[in-house]
């Protein structure tokens, strides 16, 4: 992360600055109270947001002040963001307003939360080190104040310890431990639930028993039925045989009765017909017409009266639309009207007016009156015109309706001419069709006739015929009601092996659910002891593992810790009798001449190069640890010189050169540091408002 330029508007003792971070080591210099940490307050401002405890709104917004805004600019891994947070002054106090955020050039609103989740994304910081009172990552590995610095210092061993596990996320071990034990407990409550609901085995096996037998005995009944439907085929084999031999002699019958039935229908149709066609000759002979008057020609043609009418149809649809624009210029006239009498009433209860927005007293409100009275008279003139013109409109609508009337008359009239005489025609013509008609069914009728005679002596001949097969009939008869029995019966048999079947498969069914109830059982059982092992090994030995684990983690960052804390402590302090190191809990110890030291027996300077020794070394070791996080690069040292020498700050400077950071942010009150840093930015407050100058 490499911050650009910040911009602040009525942020404590900044009315509206502009303060741009090169890269390198920039110096934040003036007097103390002269702005320099507000600078660095509105940066975290801007990235998080209010963190209660820190800073509120009401000690970031400018007194007299009800506004006030940060727009802070920077970039990450390829990522250039501008991050917009404003404050404003409530009844209720000083209160974060929505903003927004650009990323490469794609602007989003968003609320401060918003802005917040968006922000710990693009740093690559976990959530749970980003909260309402807190930002543990930003102010352990980019930005310290100045009352911080020596803070850790005069902690305990155990909150010292327990920071340094949340800012490298290692109390998630505990998480671990205590989810642990939640699931532990869950585990023991299914184990009780499971073994109160366990099942009988022994009836399950007897349901076994009683399933396996009861399918024995159906595929005892199934192979009874298999071998009376093997005997009920063979008599039906025997039947069939008789059948054929007798098949022979009813050969020839079953010729002369299709004959004879061939014979019969024909009979039948010749007879009909006779009928039918006598029927149609009387109905013809009813329907001819010997009195056919012709009608008269019509006066008028029906095709252009309807060209008439199709005139008089377009002058009415013309006039209906005339009409219809006209009526909607007098709804808009009328909407007119009364949007100004509106205006009227409404006008001395107003405090600005709706048309200018200006503040409305007598003199305004007599003006506005008067002006929509004369609005008013104006479109009530346009409005009587218009009337008049519609009236106008409507009078020639009813004209052509009225002729449009009469052309439809007209036009029935000549149509009904034209039918008519088209009827006679059709008629006249059927008339000489029916004649001819008649003709030829008579002439049908008598060849009919003769046929009819020929088939009734053919069918006297059959019939008797037939009458000789009367015996052989019988046998056949005979023989097939037996085979139809035998059929019968064997449907039956095919009936109860399905039955059969089915109840088999209802037992198989039965059966298999009952091994499944019992594989369920011995499944349960298994499942009983496999949470019984899982149980025992969380309690007894889960929770001793975590504890190993993480005692192992904590020793490989105490001894990273170490290493680093001395290196920075040595490159500050050169005593070789006077040295530092980091304890298991990662406490500083300093001793001289191999005997400890009270930090609080320490020079001024020299506490300082502790404090500092130990906040570089939190810097990199957290770095080094947790790789997602991308402020690496970014470093800001509030007053971090108390008491140093000038051989000190040429070491500083060594150390600053040294770091893999781009961009480092000294604030100091002290000039003596200036020869230290790349870049100089003096701070400093006129009339009470501060200034940054180059």
């Amino acid at each position: 992360m490499r911050i650009e330029k910040v911009t602040l508007r009525n942020i404590r003792s900044y009315e509206e600055a502009t303060v741009s971070l090169p890269d390198g080591i920039t110096l934040l210099s003036g007097d103390i109270g002269s702005g320099k940490t507000s600078i660095l307050l509105a940066i975290e401002f801007a990235l998080f947001g209010i963190i209660r405890g820190s800073f509120s709104g009401t000690s970031l917004l400018r007194h007299g002040a009800d506004k006030g805004s940060v727009t802070l600019t920077f970039t990450v891994d390829d990522d250039q963001v501008t991050v917009h947070r404003a404050l404003k002054r409530t009844s209720r106090g000083v209160r974060q307003q929505s903003g927004w955020y650009e990323v490469n050039g794609e602007r989003e609103d968003a609320t401060a939360r918003e802005i917040k989740a968006e922000v710990i994304d693009l740093l690559g910081y976990p959530s749970s080190l980003v909260t309402k009172s807190k930002s543990m990552l930003y102010r352990y590995t980019v930005y310290t104040p100045q009352e911080a610095m020596k803070e850790i210092l005069r902690e305990s061993a155990d909150q010292r310890l327990e920071k340094i596990r949340k800012v490298l996320h290692l109390d998630k071990y505990k998480r671990v431990k205590e989810n642990a034990k939640l699931y532990a407990r869950e585990l023991k409550r299914e184990i009780k639930n499971d073994e109160e609901n366990l099942p009988d085995k022994s009836s399950v096996e007897e349901k076994l028993d009683s399933y396996e037998e009861q399918l024995g005995e159906l595929e005892e009944e199934e192979a009874a039925l298999i071998d009376e439907k093997a005997s009920v085929d063979t008599s039906l084999d025997d039947v069939s045989d008789d059948l054929n031999e007798l098949e022979a002699e009813r050969e020839e019958l079953n010729e002369l009765e299709k004959e004879y039935e061939r014979v019969k229908s024909r009979l039948t149709t010749v007879t009909q017909d006779i009928k039918e066609a006598k029927e149609d000759i009387e109905s013809k002979q009813n329907r001819v017409k010997d009195d056919l008057e012709e009608p008269e020609s019509p006066a008028d043609k029906p095709e252009e009266i309807r060209e008439k009418q199709s005139k008089a149809e377009r002058g009415v649809e013309k006039l209906k639309d005339k009409a219809s624009k006209i009526q909607g210029e007098l709804r808009v006239i009328e909407e007119k009207i009364s949007d100004a009498e509106d205006i009227k009433d409404r006008i001395g209860d107003l405090d600005e007016c709706p048309t200018c927005g200006q503040t409305v007293d007598d003199d305004h409100e007599e003006t506005v009156t008067n002006e929509q009275d004369e609005l008013i008279e104006s479109l009530q003139e346009d409005k009587a015109e218009y009337e008049e013109k519609l009236d106008d409109v409507q009078e020639k609508l009813t004209t052509f309706k009225t002729k449009r009337e009469e052309l439809r008359e007209r036009y029935e009239d000549a149509q009904s001419a034209k039918q008519a005489r088209a009827t006679y025609k059709q008629k006249k013509k059927r008339n000489e069709e029916l004649k001819e008609d008649i003709t030829s069914l008579q002439e049908r009728v008598d060849d009919k006739q003769d046929v009819r005679d020929e088939v009734k002596k053919r069918k006297s001949e059959l019939e008797a015929e037939i009458q000789d097969y009367k015996d052989l009939q019988d046998d056949v008869d005979e023989l097939k009601d037996k085979q139809q029995r035998l059929r019968e019966r064997k449907e039956e048999i095919t009936s109860s092996l399905a039955t059969c079947k089915e109840k088999q498969r209802s037992i198989a069914d039965r059966l298999e659910e009952a091994r499944e109830e019992l594989e369920a059982f011995e499944e349960l059982q298994a499942s009983i002891q496999r949470r019984r092992t899982t149980h025992t090994w969380i309690t007894e030995h889960f929770a001793n593992l975590l504890d190993v684990i993480e005692q192992h983690v904590l020793l490989t960052v105490q001894q990273r810790f170490d290493e680093s804390f001395r290196s920075f402590f040595e490159a500050l302090i050169d005593d070789e009798q006077l040295r530092a190191d980091i304890d298991t809990e990662f406490t500083p110890r300093v001793t001289q001449q191999g005997y400890d030291v009270d930090i609080d027996d320490l020079s001024g300077g020299e506490k300082t190069s502790v404090a500092l020794a130990y906040r570089l070394a939190m810097n990199d070791v957290i770095n080094d640890y947790m790789e997602e996080v991308r402020t690496d690069d970014l470093l800001v040292l509030d007053e971090p010189t108390d008491g140093f020498s000038g051989e000190q700050l040429d070491r500083l400077r060594d150390i600053l050169k040294d770091l893999q950071a781009s961009q480092i942010i000294l604030v100091s009150h002290e000039e003596k540091l200036e020869g230290v840093t790349e870049h100089l930015l003096r701070v400093r407050k006129v009339n009470s408002r501060s200034e940054v100058t180059r």
